[in-house]
């Protein structure tokens, strides 16, 4: 969408995500190709133990997020059959929601109850994002 709308529109984004980026907009190239195209050639980052890569990757993405949603153009994400989520994923949405840095995001997930049981990741994630920020979730 960002890429069909005028030069001044896309320039006033790109000044907004190089910001929240701090240069290290590299490190969500390989996962958001069209994130290449709107802010163009990115400098290389130093090589981190995998540790500190995955720091730095919810970090960045954490503050592409806060960059793309604004109170003029908030941001709804739906992820859908939770229940055959990945080991990551969970974790993800707890990192992403647990600090309350994100204003202007609706995270909403849809999941098969009676597919995920108690020792279920999602069931964890869950239960440790209401723990630390109550607000945060909201079953029905």
């Amino acid at each position: 969408q960002l890429l069909g709308g005028s030069e001044e529109q896309l320039f006033a984004r790109r000044r907004r995500f190089e910001g929240a980026l701090a240069g290290e907009g590299a490190t969500l190239l390989p996962l958001l190709l069209e994130l290449g195209r709107i802010l163009g050639p990115q400098p290389a980052l130093a090589v981190l133990p995998a540790r500190d890569a995955q720091a730095r990757l919810l970090r960045t993405f954490r503050r592409l997020l806060g960059a793309v949603a604004t109170r003029d153009e908030p941001l709804v994400v739906f992820l859908d059959d939770l229940q055959w989520t990945d080991g990551s994923t969970p974790r993800l949405l707890v990192e992403l929601l647990a600090d309350g840095e994100l204003e202007h995001v609706l995270l909403l997930g849809a999941y098969r109850d009676n597919e995920v049981g108690e020792h279920h990741l999602l069931r964890a994630a869950l239960a440790e994002l209401t723990r630390v920020r109550p607000e945060a979730v909201t079953e029905i």
